[in-house]
């Protein structure tokens, strides 16, 4: 079977061996993206690892982690993921504020025979939290193992996240503003 779903707790197990691996391009789209706990790492320190190996690393996060009127950091906890986010940002990575961002998706490009093929997905319920992927929400996503099986289906999330830059504010644009 080349797509499996997986349910509460065992989300944090898949983003792990997701990242563990040796991915040359990763996106990360979720309305909540924090710096959470996986199995052998955190999802920084693993991020950090694949930046310095030369791995292509997209993050689109639509939680507006601001208050409108001042832009200043909702509370500690927003101050929190905004260091975390700009850490990554000075690391390499392409980070995105997409409002309305609503999305949940991982996908993971390897290396095979010198060029770029889609691997893995990960879509579904869970956001890149503590409470989501420690299995306290009920969350649900489906694991597709090999994107060659499902051509469109890679090529559709290509797209979507792709375009997402388009519709959304780099972080370093929008922490000028802060």
């Amino acid at each position: 079977m080349k797509f499996e779903f997986v349910v509460n707790a065992e989300h944090r197990g898949t983003v792990d061996q997701f990242l563990s691996r040796s991915p040359v391009h990763i996106r990360i789209c979720a309305l909540n993206i924090h710096d959470v706990q996986l199995i052998r790492t955190s999802l920084r320190l693993q991020l950090i690892r694949l930046l310095n190996l030369g791995c292509e690393v997209m993050i689109a996060f639509g939680e507006p982690l601001w208050n409108r009127d001042t832009w200043e950091p909702k509370d500690e906890s927003c101050t929190q993921i905004i260091d975390f986010l700009k850490e990554l940002r000075s690391n390499g990575a392409r980070v995105w504020y997409v409002p309305r961002l609503h999305a949940k998706i991982l996908y993971v490009e390897e290396s095979v025979m010198g060029g770029r093929q889609p691997l893995h997905t990960l879509i579904g319920s869970a956001n890149f939290t503590e409470s989501a992927l420690g299995g306290d929400n009920l969350e649900l996503g489906v694991v597709f193992r090999d994107l060659n099986f499902y051509p469109q289906l890679a090529q559709r999330v290509r797209n979507f996240t792709g375009g997402l830059p388009g519709a959304g504010r780099s972080l370093e644009d929008v922490v000028q503003e802060v």
